[in-house]
């Protein structure tokens, strides 16, 4: 680091300011740095850590000259790189990021996410589509990005839109910044709270009277499997024949996440009626619903509006079908089977029969019902 007259210079620590030779609170001695003052002020206008960021590099330097100059061999003169060329290759990473367009940043990212991330094909697109989103809008390279600028992007989402949508911007930049450009400018972002549930799971006339204002036959026998399997947005919008053994009414949803599990469930006849009638209609090729799961949330919140109704969600029939199955006396272990989730307990674990041919009896039991 080079050094400028004292009037265009500031100065940095390693730790608290201390410019005597002192040591911290950690027993480290720290001393005073000078460094051009319009650099720190820039440094610190973008978010960055001046004295952790000197300290980082300066550690990074030595271990490159402690690899390369090796006192096993002493009786060689002990030659490596100057702290020019360790500065250099400190910053090749940095060069690499400016040349790159930003479709090739965004490719890379993907990669990363796919691959050392292992993340589901839709968390991937979702990080993808929101990183695009905060590129176009800040429009520099990522270097030359601050806490400023991540602030205004945030700061339209936060004040226009659903407390879930701003969590998932979070999210994104958290890994965009951590794991891919191996910087900590989002890491003070705090996520936020969940909205809290306020009336619980829809009454059986919410739902019914949804079901009157949806206007297809397709729409209705989406909300009819919804309530009556349980299962998850993104389960029964990725349904196809293979799926389904339509003798039994059972439905074996596909597992496409690290995070989400399935089994089995079942539908009712309300359901079973409707999908007869919508695939005898229907020239199917793979999913029986071939629209996009997000449009299912937009078709319900349009057509309660027109209605006047309070809106239903996927997720709130998922949940209107597990206390219905509750009232019903049904065990929790089972309930938690048909929800595709694992079951808590030992007992569940180890001596609940969770064969298809059980599953079947406990769900006719509960007798669900949704339009009588």
């Amino acid at each position: 680091m080079g050094t400028e007259d004292r009037s265009n210079s500031q100065e940095s620590t390693s730790g608290p300011a201390n410019q005597n030779g002192e040591t911290d609170k950690n027993g480290s001695e720290t001393v005073a740095v000078k460094l051009p003052s319009g650099l720190v002020n820039r440094a610190r206008e973008l978010g960055l850590d001046v004295t952790r960021y000197c300290t980082r590099s300066l550690r990074k330097g030595v271990a490159v000259l402690e690899s390369v100059n090796s006192p096993e061999d002493s009786g060689f003169e002990r030659l490596g790189p100057n702290v020019d060329e360790v500065s250099s290759r400190e910053s090749d990473e940095l060069a690499q990021l400016k040349r790159k367009k930003k479709d090739k940043i965004i490719e890379d990212f993907q990669s990363m996410l796919e691959i050392d991330k292992n993340l589901a094909e839709r968390t991937v697109n979702q990080h993808k589509r929101n990183i695009k989103q905060f590129l176009k809008f800040v429009d520099v390279s990522p270097e030359y990005i601050g806490k400023s600028d991540i602030r205004n992007w945030l700061r339209k989402w936060k004040e226009n839109y659903a407390r879930s949508t701003y969590a998932n911007k979070v999210k994104s930049l958290r890994v965009f910044f951590r794991d891919y450009l191996k910087s900590d400018l989002a890491e003070s972002l705090s996520m936020p709270q969940p909205q809290p549930s306020s009336d619980g799971p829809p009454t059986k006339d919410q739902i019914r009277n949804l079901y009157e204002a949806l206007d297809t036959l397709r729409d209705k026998t989406i909300l009819l499997m919804f309530a009556t399997t349980g299962l998850r947005r993104n389960e029964l919008m990725g349904l196809s024949e293979k799926n389904i053994d339509f003798a039994k009414r059972m439905v074996t949803p596909n597992k496409n996440s690290r995070t989400k599990r399935t089994y089995v469930t079942f539908y009712n006849n309300e359901a079973e009626d409707h999908l007869e009638k919508y695939l005898s209609e229907k020239d199917i090729e793979e999913e029986i619903f071939p629209i996009r799961p997000r449009s299912v949330n937009r078709i319900f919140r349009k057509r309660s509006k027109e209605a006047g109704l309070e809106t239903v969600t996927p997720q709130d029939l998922r949940n209107w079908f597990t206390e219905e199955l509750r009232k019903k006396k049904i065990s929790g272990e089972y309930i938690d089977a048909f929800c595709g989730r694992l079951p808590r307990s030992v007992r569940g674990k180890h001596y609940t029969d969770y064969s298809p041919e059980r599953l079947k009896e406990v769900y006719e039991e509960a007798d669900l019902k949704v339009l009588e």
